[in-house]
């Protein structure tokens, strides 16, 4: 091979390096752009996933908040029956003292 043709074929082999360059220059574009794309979608995920952990901290907060209250209407309620019953057999056995006075007199009358 003489020297010109050296040199166009030493030309050609850089082209051709120069154009693999670029592709590989336009390959880590590419991927730079998708390891971005990457990044924001994982920051964006965990931006609704920081959303729906307060979500579920608020629905549970909530609930137990509706339990505790359901808890102590319930007591209230037992301690409001339990009164009841309790002034209902006072009355019973106030009646029934009055009751047995008077059967005691009608007794005590009869003799």
């Amino acid at each position: 091979m003489d020297r010109n043709s050296e040199i166009r074929h030493l030309l050609k082999e850089k082209q051709g390096l120069v154009e693999e360059n670029q592709l590989l220059g336009n390959l880590i574009d590419d991927l730079q752009q998708l390891v971005a794309e990457k990044d924001e979608a994982v920051l964006a995920l965990k931006r609704q996933n920081e959303s729906v952990k307060r979500q579920l901290d608020a629905a549970q907060s909530k609930a137990e908040v509706e339990r505790v209250r359901d808890s102590t209407r319930a007591n209230e309620e037992k301690r409001s029956l339990e009164q009841s019953y309790v002034d209902e057999k006072e009355v019973l056995m106030r009646e029934l003292d009055r009751q047995r006075k008077e059967y005691e007199q009608a007794m005590e009358s009869a003799k």
